[in-house]
């Protein structure tokens, strides 16, 4: 249906804005710097957010807090409600 494409649309652009650090309309963005509840071994600070009226979406840090190497995938953050997890390159 309709509003199921406009929410799609929705989700590619607010992913878009974040990969890039930009505004988009519709959302209020703003820094964070807050610490999530850690995930075996991972430190993770919520950087910045940007709110709309039905999606919220939050770029995150993740920091390996042991000296063991970690292999991450998206399934790693993956919770009820969560619609798209995107890892950047570095």
């Amino acid at each position: 249906p309709l509003r199921a494409q406009t929410h799609v649309r929705q989700l590619k652009h607010l992913a878009l804005a974040m990969a890039e650090g930009s505004a988009i309309e519709g959302f209020e963005s703003k820094r964070v710097a807050q610490l999530a509840p850690a995930l075996d071994g991972l430190r993770i600070l919520i950087e910045s957010r940007w709110t709309g009226t039905t999606l919220v979406g939050e770029r995150i840090e993740v920091r390996n807090t042991t000296k063991e190497g970690r292999n991450l995938s998206e399934r790693s953050f993956a919770n009820p409600g969560v619609m798209a997890i995107s890892f950047d390159a570095d």
